[in-house]
Parts: C-alpha cells; sequence; structure tokens
C-alpha cells in the first residue's frame, strides 16, 4: 500500500510542478529543452535504481553490451527531460501549427481511411517518443476523440496534468469505468487511444514481448474482439529537434469473426507487442526504460 502523503507535502509538490511548468513554457524553447536536458542527465548520474534497472533491461531486450547500454540509458534519461520541456507547451499547440509540429507521413490517411469504415478505431500506443504532446496533436487533427489514463498519486498535479491534456479538446478518461465511454465512442465511428504497452500485472495475458513473455493489457483486443473495431498501433517520435514530431504507423488489425475470442485475443496480443518492438527499436532511447515492463512472471517462472 502506497505511504499517505500529507496535504502540506501535496501542496508544495503541486507548487513546485506548476513553477516549473510556467518556467519551461515561456522560456526560450533551446533554453528550455536545455535546463530539462541538464535534469535528465543528473537523474542519470544519481538515480542509481532506476539507471541500473534500464540497462539490464536495454541489455535484455536488445542483445546489446552493458557500455552501449550506460549510452542508451543517459539518451532515454535527456529524452525525458526533454519531454518535462514539451508538456507545458500543448497550450501552445493549436489547429495552425499542428502540421508544422507533426509530420503526419503515410499514417495520416491510413487512420483516417480506418475511421472512414463506421466501426470506430482503437488507436493503440505507449510511453514511446512523446506520447502526451501526440495525443493533443492527433485530437487537433480530429484523428482521437479521447483516452484513458491512470490519476497520479498528487490529486493537485492530477488536476493540472488533465486540464493540461484537455487543452487541445481531447477526454481523458479515468481507467476505472471507462468502459462505457470506449463502446459509445466507437458505436458512433470515433477513435480512442489506448497505452497498452506497461506490465499487464496479475490480470494481463502472457505474450511475447523482445521475445520474453510478459504480460499484457488484453483491454483492446477483447474490446476489438467484442466490438468488431480495427486497431492501429502507433507511435509519434520526437525528431532531431524539439516540439517536432513524426508519425510511425503500423499496419492495421481487425479481429477475426469466424474464429474463436480466445484465440483472437491471444493473436491481437502477440502482434501488438510485435508492433511496439518495431516503433522502439527505431528509436529505442524514446521508451520508457524505467518501468519494470517484465516484472510479472508466469507462474512456472520464479518472480523478478
Amino acid at each position: 500500500m502506497a505511504k499517505k502523503i500529507s496535504a502540506p507535502a501535496l501542496y508544495l509538490q503541486y507548487a513546485a510542478a506548476r513553477a516549473a511548468a510556467f518556467v519551461f513554457r515561456f522560456l526560450p524553447l533551446g533554453m528550455a529543452v536545455g535546463i530539462g536536458r541538464l535534469l535528465g542527465r543528473l537523474f542519470y548520474t544519481f538515480d542509481t535504481r532506476h539507471r541500473e534497472r534500464v540497462k539490464s533491461q536495454m541489455q535484455q531486450a536488445l542483445s546489446i553490451g552493458e557500455e552501449e547500454a550506460g549510452k542508451l540509458a543517459l539518451k532515454t534519461y535527456l529524452h525525458l527531460g526533454t519531454m518535462l520541456v514539451e508538456f507545458p507547451r500543448i497550450p501552445d499547440m493549436n489547429r495552425d501549427n499542428v502540421d508544422q509540429l507533426m509530420d503526419w507521413g503515410a499514417g495520416l490517411e491510413v487512420i483516417r481511411g480506418l475511421m472512414a469504415e463506421g466501426k470506430g478505431l482503437i488507436i493503440i500506443t505507449g510511453h514511446v517518443g512523446n506520447w502526451e504532446n501526440g495525443g493533443a496533436l492527433f485530437c487537433l487533427k480530429g484523428l482521437c476523440l479521447g483516452a484513458i489514463a491512470r490519476p497520479l498519486d498528487n490529486p493537485l498535479i492530477d488536476r493540472y496534468v488533465k486540464e493540461t491534456r484537455e487543452h487541445c479538446g481531447q477526454e481523458i478518461w479515468d481507467k476505472f469505468g471507462a468502459l462505457r465511454k470506449i463502446v459509445r465512442v466507437l458505436k458512433n465511428g470515433g477513435a480512442l487511444a489506448m497505452l497498452l504497452d506497461q506490465d499487464g500485472g496479475k490480470g494481463g495475458e502472457f505474450a511475447p514481448f523482445f521475445g520474453i513473455e510478459a504480460s499484457t493489457i488484453t483491454t483492446a483486443a477483447e474490446i476489438a474482439v467484442r466490438t468488431g473495431a480495427p486497431l492501429i498501433t502507433v507511435a509519434v517520435h520526437r525528431t532531431d529537434k524539439p516540439m517536432r514530431f513524426k508519425l510511425t504507423a503500423c499496419a492495421p488489425h481487425r479481429a477475426d469473426p469466424t474464429a474463436s475470442p480466445e484465440s483472437e485475443r491471444k493473436r491481437l496480443l502477440v502482434e501488438m507487442n510485435r508492433d511496439f518492438e518495431k516503433l522502439i527499436r527505431l528509436h529505442p532511447e524514446q521508451w520508457l526504460w524505467l518501468h519494470r515492463r517484465w516484472k510479472t512472471r508466469p507462474a512456472t517462472e520464479k518472480a523478478d
């Protein structure tokens, strides 16, 4: 059980977060990014526990040596530092600059084509690239109505983050009790986003991820089987410039209505994990390696 935080501590955390957000939003972008990357480098230096986890998981998943993993892990922390700076600038994004900020590539027409089928669309993404700003850009382009998110531990910061995420029009739904809203959006032919690249816990189903069995969240696959809505896995990678992104979309997936629901759920989980692998390998430093993706182990294995 998480330790309860006192009210004064909650307010101090909130005040610090809002102050940092204000500074990062209104400083010149280059200067703000420099500070964000410096913070990322500091966390890499002193955050020993998470740093070693990142390196270990990189070595295991990418089959690389310790030295290469160390260099890549530093880039991951620098990426997260840049994200810290980019998030408060979501309110500055609008329909006039959306195409300057995002290179939509061929994925734009693929997504629009899937939405035109009228069965709704489940957009699968994860903690790859800049998922925060990417969600807002999708909404500004009319490609997504809402997304599911877990509430943050600090309710004051959670409210600020939710308001920022929703500034461009997208709805943010608490993962607890969101099913009705999801079904309604799909029935109306709309699109929604789900982040499904984290450990699924005891309620997940095991599927290979980088060749290692990983508990995988089944929600999207189950909804796709139930509703017939297509799935597409995407990532919004950062380019070589801050606040400039590129959409990468994998081939869409559809549940086979003639197959058993159980087999289709499993097949879709395997394919989504395979898609995530492809997207992560494009820019491995832009995935959230700090998360314990392989934390839950099959009953036949000893937990890590």
